[in-house]
């Protein structure tokens, strides 16, 4: 439009404008205004394509901006879980490494418990062989002694009391001749004989007793060097009537084995005194003479072997020079248990053989047979029961006990006499002192070794023995003869 008016103002400004100027003008003008319109068109157009470009850029310029937002969201949650992707990486090296230690550490155990399998497998083996061997060994560790000590008490007083009645009852079974000539002369070779041969109560390991009353001190081994009992007790029998026998032999073998039993001077009153009204001294020979050959058959290990029972008896006492009282003991109760009895019958007649001697040398009216067959009617029971009295008693403290040691005691004639350590059984009103004449009862001592490496043994005498003086059975049986 612009354009037009200023065409139409330079044609007046020239004052004439011919047609064809006009013409072409109007012609232009109008290709002008088309244009224009065309322009203002598209200029419109333009227009609304930039307000819409501007809005789109604004949307895309929002999008942007949101889109940086998410972006700057998405950056930090991306960096967040890089961070935690890193800890995580790192977490997993140490799990790797970790995890490499413990496989390390797991093959290690491994192989351990590998081991430790090998090592239990011989473990359980190697128990089941000690528990086989613990089986067989329990018996012989046991502690448990199956008596007490008043038992054992019980089983001496009832051997005391069974060897005392019996000795009274067949003293008083007998009458006696009167006094016999030549008496010392058969005594005196009858003493030379036991030189010779050697005291049985030695022999079968006495005890004597010195000192306090705690401590008991054992004369020599305990069957060092000894002969049987039946070499001697069993002496030869004789035939004829009173001690009339065959030749001098047979009476000085009677001598001998009365005298090694009850010893000489218990031999001498039983040649010389008179037994007709008082068989006191007779009764006292037989207690004596039975708690003997009670005494050898409590101690000994064997009783039909002497050179065994020798062996074992050294065996035990190294053993328990060395060895705990639990090991000892128990070793000393499973050989006693294993050991050969000696049947009754056969030790009843160490007591039979015993009491005929002791009647002959007493003068006793009746006949070797004619005693034999009497005391075997008449006191084979009573015999039988002292027999068993003894076994039970060496099954007691050889078997029944193994914590400590028992032993019985005999004092062998001739100790000097101890109140301390025995009691004299027929005391009166005379001073106890001197010899021991014999030991009528039995006692008991109870021997414990202290704790520790060195044998150190301590005696508690529990029953102490009864013993006879001379001076108290010459008083009891009205003699004056006072001599020691």
């Amino acid at each position: 439009m612009v354009l037009l008016l200023s065409s139409f103002s330079l044609l007046d400004s020239y004052g004439r404008i011919d047609g064809t100027a006009v013409t072409l003008t109007m012609v232009f003008c109008g290709a002008i205004f088309i244009s224009y319109r065309d322009l203002q068109q598209r200029f419109k157009r333009r227009r609304l394509e930039i307000s819409e470009l501007h809005r789109e850029l604004d949307e895309a310029r929002g999008e942007i901006r949101t889109k940086d937002e998410l972006l700057t969201v998405l950056t930090r949650e991306v960096n967040e879980r890089n961070q935690r992707l890193e800890e995580k990486e790192r977490s997993l090296n140490e799990a790797r490494v970790n995890n490499q230690a413990l496989s390390a550490q797991l093959g290690r155990r491994n192989q351990e418990m590998q081991q430790h399998k090998r090592e239990h497998a011989l473990t359980v083996e190697l128990l089941d062989a000690r528990t086989q061997e613990l089986k067989g060994a329990e018996a012989f560790l046991t502690k448990a002694d199956t008596l007490s000590g008043a038992e054992v008490i019980a089983l001496v007083n009832t051997l005391n009391s069974e060897i005392y009645q019996t000795a009274a009852m067949v003293a008083e079974a007998f009458n006696y001749k009167a006094r016999a000539e030549g008496v010392n002369s058969s005594v005196e070779e009858a003493s030379g004989l036991i030189e010779a041969h050697g005291s049985v109560t030695d022999a079968v390991g006495l005890k004597r007793v010195d000192g306090d009353e705690n401590n008991a001190e054992e004369i020599g081994d305990l069957t060092e060097d000894y002969a049987n009992p039946t070499d001697t007790v069993g002496a030869e029998r004789v035939e004829g009537d009173g001690i009339n026998v065959e030749g001098a032999g047979g009476l000085t073998e009677i001598y001998a084995s009365v005298t090694d039993a009850v010893g000489t001077k218990m031999m001498e009153m039983l040649k010389s005194l008179d037994h007709r009204e008082d068989p006191t001294i007779v009764q006292v020979a037989f207690q004596t003479a039975m708690a003997a050959i009670s005494n050898w058959i409590v101690r000994s290990w064997n009783l039909e072997d002497t050179e065994t029972d020798n062996g074992l008896n050294k065996v035990y006492k190294e053993m328990r020079e060395t060895e705990e009282q639990a090991i000892s003991g128990r070793w000393r109760a499973l050989t006693r248990r294993y050991l050969p009895n000696v049947a009754e019958h056969e030790l009843s007649y160490l007591f039979i053989d015993a009491i005929i001697n002791i009647l002959l040398v007493a003068n006793a009216v009746q006949s070797h047979d004619e005693l034999l067959k009497t005391v075997e009617t008449r006191f084979a029971e009573r015999i039988a029961i002292i027999v068993r009295s003894a076994q039970n008693l060496r099954k007691a403290i050889g078997e029944g006990v193994t914590s400590c040691d028992f032993e019985v005691i005999f004092i062998d004639h001739d100790t000097m006499f101890s109140p301390a350590q025995m009691d004299d059984e027929y005391a009166g009103d005379f001073e106890q002192e001197g010899p021991v004449l014999c030991t009528v009862q039995l006692g008991l001592q109870k021997i414990e070794r202290r704790s520790g490496k060195e044998a150190i043994w301590e005696g508690t005498i529990l029953v102490r023995p009864k013993i006879a003086l001379k001076s108290g059975i010459m008083e009891m049986v009205g003699s004056t003869d006072n001599s020691p």
